[in-house]
């Protein structure tokens, strides 16, 4: 199944006619277990944080390399192994290491039921491997650029395929996410039901999300045939959370002054979104540096996950914030991972 296809598979979980099913469950058995779900999505999260790390580093040894194959090169980044000597994943760079947060969602996940534990540690151990691969091989990949004669046709063919080996990891990584993301959702129904329609802002910014997530993973596929009713269908959803009554709302977590500038910043992102996606349905400038990777790559990865991502505070983690703050149980919203190329 094509990545594209994979998430509007997990989008249509959300988007559509949705109704309340409650789990016979206790509420502290519901809240436990939810905390235990939002665990593994706090750890992938971070991952997803950690990732553009490496795909700096990853960018700039092509650039080095290419400059023995008369291809444009040129590097910039700040970052280098010898900053993060050990495991990147081992490194707390904002709050907590990706892999204590994979810990520690090991250790919640005791209060899941059986079959559902099994499936999501089953993945989030392959999702584990995955990204401590990607680990070591940034290493591997510059020793390969330290001890080989890159003036040498077959020692060039070396460092690509190493390089590819971590391209194929970074996707691995995308499809494993997509894989659990569907059994987290999955077990959340089953454990608290579906989303409750009767709330129109919340069910807007599930929307917002959902919608935005869509048009730029079609980015990411350079899906330029659905990308434009994505986008507009985008547009409408953003009139639609607009036109919302907030007075209706009134008493309610949804009013205090930290909720209220978060649903400020979403609407400012989510129309940054639609922007960026003008402009590369637009075929608008890509900088000189980017302009092998291809638009996709460019708009992608520089332009667009900002929006959506906790490194630029864009929807999905201000959407998180809203929910942790005012202590919802909800199942919160992945990220998007970083393309290597």
């Amino acid at each position: 199944m094509k990545l594209f296809n994979y998430i509007a598979l997990i989008v249509g979980l959300c988007l559509g006619n949705i109704t309340m099913s409650f789990a016979q469950t206790s509420p502290n058995s519901k809240k436990e277990s939810i905390q235990a779900l939002n665990a593994f999505v706090l750890y992938v999260n971070e991952v997803n944080n950690y990732l553009p790390i490496i795909n700096s580093l990853m960018v700039d040894y092509n650039m080095k390399l290419n400059q023995y194959v008369d291809l444009p090169s040129q590097t910039s980044s700040s970052f280098s192994n010898a900053l993060f000597p050990n495991n990147l994943f081992d490194e707390v760079i904002f709050h907590n290491s990706p892999n204590e947060l994979y810990k520690k969602a090991m250790d919640l996940s005791r209060v899941l039921p059986e079959g559902e534990k099994s499936k999501i540690v089953g993945i989030a151990k392959v999702y584990q491997e995955n990204t401590s691969y990607i680990n070591v091989a940034r290493f591997e990949v510059e020793n390969l650029l330290n001890k080989l004669d890159l003036t040498k046709r077959e020692d060039q063919v070396k460092v690509y395929e190493k390089m590819e080996t971590v391209a194929k990891a970074f996707k691995d990584a995308k499809k494993l996410q997509y894989e659990l993301e569907y059994q987290l959702k999955t077990s959340f129904k089953n454990i608290a039901g579906q989303l409750s329609s009767n709330n129109q802002l919340m069910k807007s910014l599930d929307d917002l999300y959902q919608l935005s997530r869509l048009a730029i993973e079609a980015v990411y596929e350079g899906n330029n045939v659905e990308l434009p009713g994505i986008s507009e269908s985008l547009g409408k959803t953003m009139d639609q959370y607009t036109a919302v009554k907030m007075d209706e709302y009134n008493g309610t977590f949804w009013m205090n002054s930290t909720t209220q500038g978060k649903l400020k910043s979403i609407k400012n992102k989510t129309s940054d979104i639609i922007a960026e996606v003008k402009r590369y349905l637009n075929y608008e400038f890509v900088p000189e540096r980017y302009k092998l990777y291809g638009r996709s790559y460019y708009f992608y990865n520089h332009s667009l996950l900002l929006k959506l991502n906790r490194f630029g505070m864009g929807i999905a983690a201000e959407i998180n914030e809203i929910y942790t703050v005012n202590r919802q149980d909800r199942l919160y919203y992945l990220n998007c991972p970083t393309i290597l190329k």
